[in-house]
């Protein structure tokens, strides 16, 4: 076998083994957890912007430039809950079902 190639194999092999170890890993962690540890932390965050976002308030004003600030905060506030909202049903849809092996 040429040098090159032994090489070639050796690095490619090392990568597999690289890959079948994280795979186990996170496997074992769902399996363990129920999740990701990653998942979890993201829960965390998106749980804590939604209650930033009820914490938003918006200014009582009567000119129009406060007005068109007050809407533009508004929508801001309702994107952010709607994201935050499905990016939860999103992560609940990745948790390990009670009961499931697989």
């Amino acid at each position: 076998m040429e040098p090159l190639s032994a090489v070639s194999l050796t690095g490619n092999i090392l990568q597999f083994i690289h890959s079948t170890r994280q795979l186990v890993s996170t496997t074992r962690e769902i399996f363990d957890a129920g999740r990701k540890s990653e998942h979890l932390e993201l829960e965390i965050i998106t749980r804590d912007l939604q209650d930033l976002a009820d914490h938003i308030t918006i200014p009582t004003s009567s000119a129009t430039d406060k007005d068109n600030n007050k809407k533009s905060l508004l929508s801001l506030r309702i994107k952010c809950k709607s994201i935050a909202t499905e990016l939860l049903i999103v992560l609940q849809r990745l948790r390990l079902r009670e009961g499931s092996n697989k």
